[in-house]
């Protein structure tokens, strides 16, 4: 069986940093479990959660089936969660559970309340940010405790996702769609291979539990 670190490597091919980032907050959740009824905020498109939940995905498979607005990805447009019913996960072993989770439809009136829970992208994300202290105040007036506490990603973390392949994405995308299928595999095996040089050593940067990193992680009881 492929690693955790292995498999986002290999989802993320074209998009390393963005793998090292995910396996980091994988890291960061080994002290919990989910038990019963749980409810996720901010979710993704699902590969996060379903890899962390135990399920694997085939070596054919990555986060760029449906690339589109590729040509305004300067202009800060999304280029991953174009999906339709057409997208195949290619699966190779299933999750040992799942997150049911709703999809904000603004057309539909049903769903607009979904808007209220909004984080407003990269512009108003900076407004969510907290010290340790505030988020402590806030759990204490909604009567939670603080049972674990950890802090993950580092400085030098954050600045390699914030740069890493981003600016060559465009170019590695249309490099990739001229490859021969057949191919392919081989080369983003090979590919992986040598990401792992790279990746190994900044997880472990990027694992140490201290004041300077970036993200919080907090398990709360009542």
């Amino acid at each position: 069986m492929t690693s955790i670190l292995e498999q986002l490597l290999s989802v993320f091919w074209l998009r390393p940093e963005t793998a090292v980032w995910r396996y980091l907050d994988i890291e960061a959740m080994k002290s919990f479990e989910f038990e019963g009824r749980s409810l996720d905020f901010g979710c993704g498109d699902g590969l996060f959660s379903f890899i962390r939940a135990g399920g694997r995905f085939s070596a054919e498979f990555d986060a760029f089936q449906k690339t589109e607005q590729l040509d305004r990805f300067y202009e800060n447009a999304d280029v991953y969660d174009a999906y339709d019913e057409s997208f195949d996960p290619l699966v190779t072993m299933r999750a040992s559970y799942q997150i049911s989770v709703g999809y904000v439809e603004t057309k539909d009136e049903r769903w607009k309340w979904l808007e209220l829970l909004d984080r407003g992208r990269l512009s108003d994300n900076i407004k969510q940010s907290k010290s340790d202290e505030d988020w402590r105040e806030i759990f204490a007036r909604a009567g939670l405790s603080v049972s674990h506490h950890s802090q993950h990603l580092p400085k030098v973390i954050i600045q390699a996702w914030d740069i890493g392949f981003r600016p060559m994405f465009p170019a590695l995308m249309k490099m990739v769609a001229g490859v021969d299928p057949e191919k392919l595999p081989s080369i983003k095996a090979e590919w992986v291979s040598a990401l792992r040089m790279f990746a190994d050593p900044l997880t472990i940067i990027g694992k140490r539990n201290d004041r300077s990193s970036a993200f919080h992680c907090y398990i709360l009881t009542k």
